[in-house]
Protein backbone atom coordinates (compact mmCIF):
# COMPACT_ATOMS: atom_id res chain seq x y z
CA UNK A 1 0.00 0.00 0.00
CA UNK A 2 1.41 3.56 -1.02
CA UNK A 3 0.45 6.48 -0.48
CA UNK A 4 1.17 9.84 -1.82
CA UNK A 5 1.44 13.17 -1.31
CA UNK A 6 1.82 16.63 -3.16
CA UNK A 7 4.87 19.13 -2.13
CA UNK A 8 4.92 22.16 -3.15
CA UNK A 9 7.27 24.39 -4.15
CA UNK A 10 8.37 27.89 -4.02
CA UNK A 11 10.64 30.24 -6.09
CA UNK A 12 12.30 33.24 -4.99
CA UNK A 13 14.78 35.08 -7.08
CA UNK A 14 18.48 35.26 -6.75
CA UNK A 15 20.65 38.09 -6.66
CA UNK A 16 23.18 37.11 -9.89
CA UNK A 17 19.56 35.96 -12.06
CA UNK A 18 17.51 33.06 -12.23
CA UNK A 19 15.41 30.84 -9.56
CA UNK A 20 15.67 29.47 -6.60
CA UNK A 21 13.61 26.65 -5.60
CA UNK A 22 12.16 25.79 -2.27
CA UNK A 23 9.56 22.70 -0.79
CA UNK A 24 6.94 24.27 1.59
CA UNK A 25 5.98 22.40 4.69
CA UNK A 26 3.29 20.30 3.85
CA UNK A 27 2.45 20.11 7.67
CA UNK A 28 -1.32 22.02 8.04
CA UNK A 29 -1.02 25.79 8.68
CA UNK A 30 2.77 25.99 7.97
CA UNK A 31 3.96 26.14 4.51
CA UNK A 32 7.24 27.47 5.81
CA UNK A 33 9.71 27.13 3.29
CA UNK A 34 12.61 25.04 3.68
CA UNK A 35 15.63 24.13 1.62
CA UNK A 36 15.81 20.18 2.95
CA UNK A 37 12.48 18.14 4.42
CA UNK A 38 12.45 15.53 7.06
CA UNK A 39 11.25 12.40 6.22
CA UNK A 40 9.32 10.26 8.80
CA UNK A 41 5.61 9.28 8.83
CA UNK A 42 5.06 12.15 7.27
CA UNK A 43 7.40 15.30 5.14
CA UNK A 44 7.96 18.28 7.47
CA UNK A 45 10.08 21.10 7.91
CA UNK A 46 12.74 21.13 10.79
CA UNK A 47 10.04 23.72 12.85
CA UNK A 48 7.21 20.96 12.78
CA UNK A 49 9.39 17.98 13.11
CA UNK A 50 10.87 19.05 16.20
CA UNK A 51 14.18 18.27 15.19
CA UNK A 52 17.49 20.34 16.75
CA UNK A 53 20.97 20.34 15.71
CA UNK A 54 23.24 17.89 17.60
CA UNK A 55 25.19 20.92 18.72
CA UNK A 56 22.49 22.05 20.68
CA UNK A 57 22.65 19.19 22.83
CA UNK A 58 26.18 19.79 23.38
CA UNK A 59 27.95 20.68 26.41
CA UNK A 60 30.00 23.93 26.75
CA UNK A 61 33.33 22.18 27.72
CA UNK A 62 32.39 19.89 24.43
CA UNK A 63 31.32 22.95 22.61
CA UNK A 64 34.82 24.43 23.19
CA UNK A 65 37.23 21.46 22.52
CA UNK A 66 35.08 20.61 18.85
CA UNK A 67 36.21 24.35 18.43
CA UNK A 68 39.64 24.02 19.30
CA UNK A 69 40.02 20.94 17.15
CA UNK A 70 38.41 22.75 14.45
CA UNK A 71 40.57 25.42 14.56
CA UNK A 72 43.56 23.32 14.86
CA UNK A 73 42.34 21.27 11.57
CA UNK A 74 41.95 24.41 9.74
CA UNK A 75 45.95 25.47 10.70
CA UNK A 76 47.70 22.20 9.97
CA UNK A 77 48.38 21.75 13.27
CA UNK A 78 47.14 18.88 14.85
CA UNK A 79 44.16 17.85 16.99
CA UNK A 80 46.27 17.87 20.19
CA UNK A 81 46.71 21.01 22.02
CA UNK A 82 49.51 19.78 23.64
CA UNK A 83 51.45 20.00 20.38
CA UNK A 84 51.48 23.41 21.06
CA UNK A 85 51.09 26.20 17.74
CA UNK A 86 52.69 25.66 14.65
CA UNK A 87 53.64 27.22 11.48
CA UNK A 88 51.28 29.89 9.47
CA UNK A 89 49.76 27.68 6.60
CA UNK A 90 50.84 28.76 3.44
CA UNK A 91 48.39 31.05 1.88
CA UNK A 92 46.58 32.00 4.26
CA UNK A 93 46.16 35.95 5.15
CA UNK A 94 48.49 36.85 8.63
CA UNK A 95 45.38 38.61 9.26
CA UNK A 96 43.42 35.35 9.71
CA UNK A 97 46.24 33.51 10.97
CA UNK A 98 46.19 35.59 13.85
CA UNK A 99 42.45 36.07 14.34
CA UNK A 100 42.46 31.80 14.60
CA UNK A 101 45.56 31.96 16.84
CA UNK A 102 43.49 34.53 19.12
CA UNK A 103 40.42 32.26 18.97
CA UNK A 104 42.40 29.20 19.42
CA UNK A 105 44.35 30.18 23.20
CA UNK A 106 41.10 31.97 24.33
CA UNK A 107 39.04 28.81 23.75
CA UNK A 108 42.60 26.63 25.25
CA UNK A 109 42.58 28.79 27.88
CA UNK A 110 38.80 28.80 28.93
CA UNK A 111 38.55 25.20 28.40
CA UNK A 112 42.46 23.93 29.60
CA UNK A 113 43.31 26.57 31.53
CA UNK A 114 46.65 26.84 29.59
Amino acid sequence: MSTTSRIRLDWTPCNCGGQRAWFLCPTPGCAQRTAILNGGPTFTCRHCGELAYASRAERSAARAIRRVHKIRERLGWGRSVSFGHGDKPKGMRWATFERLVEQHDALAVARLGR
